[in-house]
């Protein structure tokens, strides 16, 4: 089988640099006093979901010169080379953390399927956790949480597959290798074709810009959207280097805030944040009058697409009221932010960034964000968000892995300059599990800000009376 991938995961390919990493990091801690996972158990579970996960099987093949997207060609992966067991010797919630970091760190080999998976031993209370790294290109963080999903089960011991019910994963079918000629060949038809295609593009766009206009032109509209953002010392490009936190909230009391003050579960995710990070900026003096503006991405994924390769993904635009003290004023201010930028994101439509997307080629794409930083273009214009904040919605009830019961999910999204940190809320069996990522050359201490989540939902939660 050979696809080639779309626009928007060519360029989630090609904005990759020294310094911009963009896998994505899925965290499934074992609950405490399970049977060990050995290498050994990890191999043989993954082997035998792997004819079910297309993803995992799959290798980019590029054209020639970048005169064309890369191609997915289907392959049989060595296991040995994407399976690893890591002991940690401290027991230490902190080394797990810099070990997830170091994770998100590390460029993933283009020369293999873009994965890697971990267990992990020593975390405390004698847990265990599977590591799993997906780069993004093969898919956005709800499809990614789908193929995760496919090494999971309903029960400690599934029952098997009767045979011939339709449930029997297909056989890997491994593809011949497209040679230079075929490559070249496919390109250059492309190419003819990039004229109507850029057309239809354009039109897509322009219509999308149009609607976009008729929103925003709206009397006292102060809608939140990109480089309509304050700069802050954190602000500017950042670092190889990754820090990594993770926190948890209890889900039933994260719901009684969202009905106490009626408003949905990601308004209350998105004020705890905001208390957290006013509080942090203000112990850091850099608290400005500004709210900051965060980028929340939206799954345009349908159910047909759940599992599949691919990034079906846009992004809204939303305040964080980090400038209001009182944390029910700044709940409700986030509150009605997000419904705009909802809005927002609906006139423009879902598919406005994939159309866009569908014109650069990957030479043309390489070239410009290497001028744009080289030229320090950056740091001539405000960020074009302060941070990326993204909240998954995860199964209410218990998953095991190869018999073991998983308690907590958590994930760790890409970073990049003028951002350097980055928010997931994952729920999962009755607990929110947040995963923050930092650039530590632009924001020092994210353990603090870790810890100031607790803080902001506390005082959120009493303040509505939960």
């Amino acid at each position: 089988m050979t696809d080639q991938l779309s626009g928007l995961d060519a360029t989630f390919l090609e904005a990759e640099s020294p310094t911009t990493h963009l896998p994505g990091v899925g965290i499934i801690r074992i609950a405490p006093g399970e049977d060990p996972i050995s290498l050994e158990d990890l191999t043989a579970l993954v082997e035998e979901r792997l004819p079910r996960l297309l993803p995992l099987r799959q290798r980019l093949i590029t054209v020639p010169a970048g005169l064309d997207r890369p191609y997915w060609v289907e392959v049989v992966p060595d296991l040995a080379e994407h399976l690893d067991h890591v002991e940690l010797p401290d027991r230490d919630a902190g080394e797990f953390e810099a070990f997830c970091a170091g994770v998100a760190e590390e460029h993933l080999d283009r020369t293999r399927p873009l994965w890697h998976l971990w267990v992990v031993s020593g975390l405390p209370d004698g847990a265990q956790a599977l590591v799993v790294k997906l780069h993004h290109s093969v898919s956005d963080g709800v499809g990614s949480l789908a193929i995760v999903a496919e090494l999971l089960d309903l029960e400690r011991a599934p029952a098997a597959a009767a045979p011939g019910t339709g449930s029997d994963p297909e056989p890997a079918r491994p593809a011949p290798m497209p040679g230079p000629l075929w490559l070249l060949g496919r390109a250059a038809g492309h190419l003819v074709r990039w004229p109507i295609d850029a057309a239809r593009a354009v039109v897509e766009a322009g219509g999308s810009i149009a609607r976009l206009a008729s929103v925003l032109h709206q009397p006292g509209d102060e809608r939140a959207a990109p480089l309509a953002t304050p700069r802050l010392a954190s602000s500017g490009p950042v670092s190889a280097a990754r820090t990594a936190a993770m926190r948890d909230l209890p889900m039933d009391r994260v719901r009684a805030v969202g009905r106490a003050a009626d408003v949905r579960v990601n308004d209350v995710v998105l004020a705890t944040l905001a208390g957290a990070v006013r509080s942090w900026l203000l112990a850091h003096d850099d608290l400005p009058d500004q709210p900051l503006v965060a980028a929340v991405p939206v799954s345009t994924r349908s159910p047909e697409d759940l599992g599949r390769a691919g990034n079906h993904v846009s992004a809204c635009f939303v305040h964080l009221a980090t400038q209001v003290e009182d944390p029910v004023e700044r709940l409700r201010a986030t509150a009605a932010s997000a419904v705009q930028g909802k809005e927002a994101h609906a006139a423009v439509g879902s598919e406005a960034l994939a159309h866009l997307t569908s014109l650069a080629l990957p030479i043309t794409v390489v070239t410009s964000l290497r001028l744009y930083s080289g030229l320090g273009l950056p740091s001539l214009h405000p960020p074009a968000v302060n941070l990326v904040v993204s909240n998954v919605p995860g199964p209410n009830f218990p998953l095991y892995f190869a018999g073991r019961r998983a308690d907590r999910l958590y994930a760790l999204g890409p970073i990049f300059d003028g951002a350097p940190l980055n928010v997931t809320a994952v729920s999962f069996d009755g607990t929110l599990g947040i995963g923050l990522i930092a650039c530590p050359d632009r924001l020092p201490d994210l353990d603090a800000l870790a810890d100031a989540l607790e803080v902001a939902f506390e005082e959120l939660a009493v303040a509505v009376g939960c």
